[in-house]
């Protein structure tokens, strides 16, 4: 099998894995209200992580497979599944979690379709994740909430518009 068409396949296979589990647990997570607790939460990154290490081991035994003779022909087969494979692990964790989570709110144990407000909603799944946004999070939420024509987050920090930052032992936002 040739390394790009090797590739594309482990990054469709394992995509298709890792983004309809992940998309099932984020749900399932809102639908918790964010539970720390909760099994979803503790196994988030659980698939992700595992098609991470699949697709590194995969490359690792492609690599390995150039070594010997009898294993050469599979080498690139190897390397391509695990490239797509580490491939979707970062489209999973980078992409396709962003986008969906910045469409929808997830406060009140549910996903609640808000593509209007993305900073609230990138702001309070971070709360509810129980941490402060860094830098570069605080950096696009704030771009977002002016384009969207709600203003600059300081100020909509300062009105209260956002869920505290959750802390162990506190009830899940939105209960």
């Amino acid at each position: 099998m040739e390394l790009r068409t090797a590739a594309l396949a482990g990054l469709a296979g394992f995509g298709a894995v890792t983004v309809g589990a992940s998309t099932a647990i984020d749900c399932t997570i809102d639908r918790n209200g964010h539970d720390h607790d909760s099994w979803a939460y503790q196994h988030a990154n659980t698939i992700p992580r595992a098609s991470r290490t699949v697709g590194l081991g995969l490359v690792a035994a492609g690599l390995g497979a150039k070594l010997l003779p009898q294993t050469r022909g599979a080498s690139n087969a190897l390397i391509g599944l695990g490239a797509g494979a580490i491939g979707a692990w970062a489209a999973t964790n980078w992409g396709w979690r962003l986008v969906v989570a910045l469409q929808f709110d997830g406060r009140d144990r549910g996903v609640h379709w808000n593509p209007g407000d993305i900073a609230k909603n990138s702001l309070d799944r971070t709360h509810m994740m129980g941490r402060e946004p860094q830098a570069i999070e605080r950096t696009f939420e704030n771009v977002a909430s002016i384009i969207q024509g709600r203003g600059p987050l300081d100020r909509r920090i300062a009105r209260g518009e956002f869920v505290p930052v959750w802390q162990s032992g506190d009830p899940p936002p939105g209960l």
